[in-house]
């Protein structure tokens, strides 16, 4: 047999029932079926995990009465990813858009990561991160005018570090990162930058990027169980 696949991202607060078809098609002592549309009323009327399971085991029961003779097998599973919880900033500053500055960028974001009692075992992979993406936002955000500085925000969530870092590029467009070709870089065929894209997407676990006219924001996500750098978590 072959069966429809789909994909799809639960966003912070949903869930997801996996049943098997015992229950949709379990029939009434009239031959009525459950059916569907009413699974799909009676998870409208419950909240995930396990009150949703005893909710719908308890109107199988209304539905088929007292008697019934189970048809075929019911398998219920829930899953409900986690709501996140509300970011609180714990460093907003700028810098001019002159070339070295990325360095101060990574060294105060490190800083401020510190200062808040988060221990992450993979901050080296943030810091490279934040120095790549700062380095393109002075170069190539705001093309090195002094005058128009590169904003950075530090936020953190119980599971989550944000670095949030602003430049002046949003009226062009960034290119999709590509994997270098290390032996042609080392044989000088190609130029020894264009590592930054890469790099950026492959030390963090997760890269938005939003544009407000000619404001453009990237914004770095780094998560402190279960990320890169396996678990981690706030210092005691």
């Amino acid at each position: 047999s072959r069966y429809a696949e789909a994909e799809t991202i639960l966003a912070p607060g949903e869930g997801l029932l996996l049943h098997s078809d015992g229950l949709a098609e379990a029939h009434a002592p009239d031959h009525a079926m459950f059916g569907f549309p009413r699974l799909r009323d009676e998870m409208g009327r419950h909240q995930g995990g396990q009150p949703l399971i005893d909710g719908l085991l308890e109107a199988l029961d209304r539905f088929t009465g007292p008697g019934w003779a189970q048809e075929d097998d019911i398998t219920l599973v829930t899953l409900t990813r986690s709501a996140r919880s509300e970011p609180r900033e714990i460093a907003s500053f700028a810098v001019p858009s002159r070339a070295g500055n990325e360095r101060v960028v990574m060294d105060r974001v490190a800083e401020a990561i510190a200062a808040a009692g988060i221990d992450m075992p993979g901050l080296a992979r943030i810091k490279t991160a934040v120095g790549e993406a700062a380095m393109n936002a002075i170069e190539h955000g705001n093309r090195f005018s002094e005058e128009v500085p590169v904003g950075v925000q530090v936020l953190a969530t119980d599971d989550e570090v944000l670095v949030r870092i602003t430049d002046n590029g949003g009226d062009r467009a960034m290119p999709e990162p590509s994997q270098p070709d290390l032996e042609a870089k080392l044989a000088g065929k190609e130029k020894p930058r264009g590592w930054g894209l890469f790099l950026i997407k492959n030390m963090v676990d997760d890269v938005n990027v939003r544009t407000d006219g000619p404001r453009r924001v990237i914004e770095l996500v780094a998560r402190l169980k279960g990320g890169r750098d396996g678990d981690s978590g706030r210092a005691s």
